[in-house]
């Protein structure tokens, strides 16, 4: 436990460092005042990264000074214990005095790289990159150094830096120190040693559940690549690994596993949660069609609903044959308490039953015309149809799903018998009978989506394999399934668009990671209209998009902010630099834009790299200007021309290269009779389409105001 007056000394010996490296890097061995603050410093730094390296192997302790300079870093580098191979991967503790900070770092030792590191040396960063994106601690922000390949994370707050939980994050980069090993170091010789007291490290179900914020926000500049980022997210919490394929994100989409909303000022709770809306009674047995109302569940109510896990009694595990018909039955009608018992003796009795017929035996009638003879009917109508269906067109071994209303799933039967005619008095008119085996009752009705396309039909039986998700079906209820908990993500694009209180009402609560079901302080409270007790179960995560353009973060609902982390994503250009169209560095053409919007507007307001990223041509690039651009910086600055004029460099371009030119001064006096002198002149500006075709006109965007820099 590292004490205050530690802490202090620490935090005193860091402002000397980077202030006095900012100073003057240089150092002479007569500075005593340099030479005592940062040597105490530095052994204040080990005594810091002891106690948090605790059972860790010591690899070597940096030194604050090189060659008479002051070391831009200061590293305590270790090793988790029990590595058997001659590996240079480190997991360090670093002080940098530009950009100043703490970190915690897994790198490669650079001046020990053997030659099979040097080989692999970048498949190796690329996976330390993608593994350590998994990673999620309060406190910390992942990064990369622009000079080095090594990913670090970032202490946000310095002033907190001995409260965080270093152990967490530790313990998860050592996860990826032994999956690294596994990846790239398991053939050499030294790891293929068998040691009794160490038989190489295996990794645990627990070491694979990477954890991943619950909510989080992407929030940045138009452009940015917030969508392509959410697609990365999605597949990454779903499957592990992150990935842009498109495809599978449309796969999970159409199963119902990514829900995609967008907020707007009218989008409301009824939306989100449930809402009471009006339909259409359409009942077979019925002729008259009436207007009825009912709870409809919301999008986030239906997704919390698909992401609970199924609980049950499984009385037998379905051996799945892709030949077997699957068929809907309603066992009594769920609006008429008088026929509740249907339900319950079917079940006690392993049979399925049927309420048309009146009263009439069946057994003898091979197809629909001998049903009809029976019951004295000219005309095919539903109630004929229904007994047909239960009487012969259902086989032994097909499958039953028994709805309850058109939104719910009261069990699953397998059929075990032919048609029998029940002679009961006390079964009412439901007397045609088929006996069942009951593979599966839940111990509370499943949500029709997690298993279908579309909601049951109110009909009373009918074939519903085409409407069936045959892969969910057969995850849930085959003897092969497993309890396996999917991920479940709600995206929801433009989040701060939303009214947050009127989307949420008093639900907000719910999202929060220690109130979800399942956690310790667990939160479940009855919803508005249904009266249903609801909770939100701990594998459904939100990721929202939030355009910086259109509202700042510090404008956001308060409630909103405390519950969600935010992800900032602001213009990269480093892949831009790579794009070189007619002598145009697109990376550096942008950066000097996106500069001058930020010292005339904000850093808010600047313009993403997406913008260029399918940029080939000069054809192509004048297009993205023109459309996209320029209509941007007219929003930005109120068509302030004279404004995103200097943005585009043209008040420093002769005026055939001016992307907007100065059409004319149009004086007041030419178009205004009598005293006029309150009236200003005014400047008139035109689009120059010329110049969009004009390589220069984009070089001279940047090449003045580089060579401005470098002048200062």
């Amino acid at each position: 436990m590292i004490s205050d007056s530690l802490k202090n000394e620490i935090l005193d010996g860091f402002d000397f460092y980077k202030n006095r490296y900012a100073e003057n890097t240089k150092y002479s061995s007569d500075d005593k005042i340099t030479y005592d603050k940062l040597s105490k410093f530095r052994k204040n730094l080990i005594t810091f990264s002891k106690d948090i390296f605790s059972g860790f192997e010591t690899v070597d302790y940096g030194m604050w000074q090189n060659s008479g300079n002051i070391s831009k870093y200061i590293w305590n580098r270790y090793k988790p214990r029990g590595i058997e191979n001659k590996t240079n991967l480190i997991i360090c503790f670093a002080v940098l005095a530009e950009p100043a900070s703490f970190y915690i770092s897994i790198d490669l030792i650079k001046d020990n790289i053997n030659n099979e590191e040097k080989r692999q040396k970048d498949k190796i960063y690329e996976f330390l990159e993608t593994e350590c994106k998994k990673i999620h601690v309060e406190g910390f922000k992942l990064g990369k150094f622009s000079w080095e390949r090594n990913i670090f994370f970032a202490i946000e707050n310095i002033d907190n830096f001995t409260s965080l939980d270093y152990a967490n994050l530790l313990n998860a980069l050592t996860n990826v120190y032994h999956l690294t090993c596994e990846k790239f170091y398991k053939n050499t010789e030294n790891n293929q040693q068998n040691n009794s007291d160490n038989e190489g490290y295996k990794m645990t179900d627990n070491d694979k559940k990477l954890t991943y914020p619950l909510n989080q926000i992407l929030y940045g500049p138009p452009g940015t690549g917030k969508t392509y980022s959410v697609v990365r997210k999605a597949l990454e919490i779903i499957e592990g690994n992150a990935s842009d394929d498109i495809s599978k994100f449309k796969e999970y989409v159409e199963k119902g596993q990514i829900k995609f909303i967008t907020f707007h000022q009218s989008y409301g709770y009824e939306e989100f949660i449930e809402g009471i809306k009006p339909i259409l009674n359409n009942d077979e047995a019925d002729s008259d069609k009436e207007i009825k109302y009912d709870v409809e569940d919301g999008i986030f109510k239906k997704l919390c609903k698909m992401a609970k896990s199924i609980e049950g009694k499984a009385n037998k595990t379905l051996e799945f044959n892709e030949d077997v018909n699957f068929w809907k039955m309603s066992l009594g009608n769920s609006q008429n308490p008088d026929e509740d018992f249907v339900f319950e003796y079917c079940i006690k009795n392993n049979v399925v039953l049927l309420g048309f017929g009146n009263w009439i035996d069946f057994s003898d009638c091979e197809n629909i015309k001998q049903i009809l003879e029976k019951m004295k009917k000219e005309t095919v109508d539903f109630p004929v149809t229904a007994i047909n269906r239960l009487k012969n067109e259902i086989k032994n071994g097909d499958i039953i799903l028994v709805s309850l209303g058109n939104k719910k799933l009261r069990a699953v039967a397998r059929v075990t018998g032919e048609y029998e005619f029940l002679d009961q008095d006390d079964l009412n008119s439901f007397v045609q009978a088929r006996s069942v085996e009951w593979i599966f009752v839940p111990d509370e009705p499943i949500d029709y989506d997690k298993f279908l396309y579309k909601q049951f039909s109110q009909m009373s039986i009918y074939n519903i394999k085409y409407n069936l998700k045959i892969d969910e079906f057969k995850q849930i209820f085959t003897k092969d399934s497993q309890k396996i908990e999917k991920n479940y993500i709600l995206i929801i694009d433009e989040i701060n668009r939303g009214n947050i209180s009127k989307i949420f009402g008093d639900l907000i609560t719910l999202i929060e990671p220690s109130k979800r079901l399942g956690a310790d302080d667990e939160i479940m409270v009855e919803l508005l209209y249904s009266k249903e007790k609801f909770g939100v179960p701990s594998n459904l995560y939100v990721i929202g998009t939030m355009n910086t353009a259109d509202r700042s973060i510090a404008l956001m609902d308060t409630a909103l902010r405390r519950r969600f982390e935010f992800v900032e994503m602001m213009p990269e250009y480093d892949n831009l630099n790579k794009i070189n169209i007619e002598g145009i560095n697109i990376g550096e053409m942008l950066k000097t834009i996106n500069d001058r919007i930020e010292y005339l507007y904000d850093r808010d307001h600047t313009i993403g790299h997406a913008y260029f990223m399918g940029v080939t041509d000069i054809k192509t690039l004048a297009n993205v200007f023109k459309n996209k651009i320029l209509p941007l910086l007219q929003e930005y600055f109120y068509d302030d021309w004279e404004k995103i004029r200097l943005v585009l460099g043209d008040s420093q371009k002769d005026e055939n290269l001016q992307l907007v030119k100065i059409k004319r001064n149009m004086a007041a006096e030419r178009l205004f009779r009598g005293k006029i002198d309150y009236i200003d002149d005014k400047i008139l500006y035109e689009i120059n389409s010329e110049a969009f075709n004009n390589p220069q006109s984009y070089i001279e965007i940047y090449k003045n105001a580089t060579k401005s820099d470098n002048d200062n």
